[in-house]
């Protein structure tokens, strides 16, 4: 598991964050309060979960295709394949947006859903 810490001040450079986005079992993102994690499957496509942990909210990427169906991850199991992204690309984008603002990226649509406690 790789895992950065993300400020204005201290911020890991382009070339640090793309490098963590190598298909590694899990890559974590923390600013603030808000992390991003990045989870793999044994293929190379990315699931993507955004967390605010003070106000509690949980938000998954969303891929638009409603599919509902598991998917298998390197370590967890993804609980939707719509949750997947199959994109390298937007998956930069999410990944920078996120180390740059500490918010979801806009450009994309996410899944909210409750944290468990």
């Amino acid at each position: 598991m790789s895992q950065f810490t993300v400020d204005r001040e201290n911020a890991p450079s382009v070339e640090e964050i793309l490098a963590a986005l190598n298909g590694d079992d899990i890559v974590e993102f923390e600013f603030d309060d808000y992390a991003l994690y990045v989870e793999y499957s044994e293929e190379g496509n990315a699931f993507i979960g955004w967390i605010d942990t003070y106000n509690e909210e949980n938000y998954y990427f969303d891929n638009g295709s409603g599919n509902t169906e598991m998917v298998e991850l390197k370590i967890n199991a993804c609980p939707e394949e719509r949750m997947m992204c199959y994109d390298a690309e937007a998956l930069k984008e999410i990944v920078l947006y996120f180390c740059e603002t500490g918010e979801m990226n806009p450009k994309y649509n996410w899944i909210e859903e409750p944290i468990e406690e």
